[in-house]
């Protein structure tokens, strides 16, 4: 009598156990979706897998081909020539004169905008039901938490703490040097070279505030 109660309870234990986990393994294989936190302090939750991804800045772009994803970006902005399968995406206008017809046609999983798109055009993009990732990072550690962000919003989050780390072990090293160092260098910032087109002390990459976004030493990989 005691066996047959013991392993009648223990096949009701059983069964409701089986049908718990299988609820709740169909429940995140029927959502699939992420939910991040974007530098605007959105939420945003798109396709944990995205297919179809625009980029709305030369810098994203780099950021997004770092971590294997130039297959799956089917538009880009002006100036979007790194890694160089970039050249063959679908443009979809200026970094501050982004199509927004373009955008929505390409049907894209996420968008990965950037401040300087201006909060009309991204506002207008999230309007149409969009899954718009903003960054806006203004130093190097912002950088790193925006590719970081990235990650996590496109499934490649593991690439990208391992892209952080490298990172970091390089711009330590270097801080290392110079720290023990008695002479410092003085660096041109050349934006272009065809005209030249140096930053001074008043221009963007100078100045301090987001310095270093479009240097393409940074995402050499």
């Amino acid at each position: 009598m005691f066996k047959s109660k013991f392993w009648y309870i223990f096949l009701v234990l059983l069964t409701t156990s089986q049908l718990l986990f299988g609820c709740v393994g169909h429940a995140a294989a029927s959502d699939g979706n992420v939910t991040v936190t974007d530098d605007y302090g959105v939420q945003v939750s798109a396709p944990s897998q995205p297919q179809r991804i625009v980029s709305l800045s030369p810098s994203n772009t780099e950021i997004l081909g770092a971590l294997g994803l130039i297959d799956q970006v089917v538009g880009v902005t002006d100036y979007s020539n790194y890694p160089t399968e970039a050249a063959t995406k679908t443009n979809v206008g200026g970094y501050t004169e982004i199509n927004s017809e373009k955008v929505v046609a390409l049907n894209p999983d996420i968008v990965i905008a950037d401040s300087g798109n201006g909060n009309e055009t991204i506002d207008y993009l999230r309007g149409l039901g969009l899954n718009v990732v903003v960054l806006n990072p203004t130093d190097i550690e912002g950088i790193l938490k925006d590719i970081v962000l990235v990650g996590k919003a496109t499934g490649t989050e593991d690439k990208a703490n391992s892209l952080v780390d490298s990172m970091s072990d390089r711009i330590n090293s270097i801080k290392e040097k110079v720290a023990t160092s008695s002479t410092k260098p003085t660096v041109a910032h050349v934006v272009s070279y065809d005209p030249i087109y140096v930053a001074g002390k008043k221009h963007l990459p100078g100045s301090g505030n987001k310095c270093c976004r479009w240097q393409k030493c940074i995402f050499q990989y």
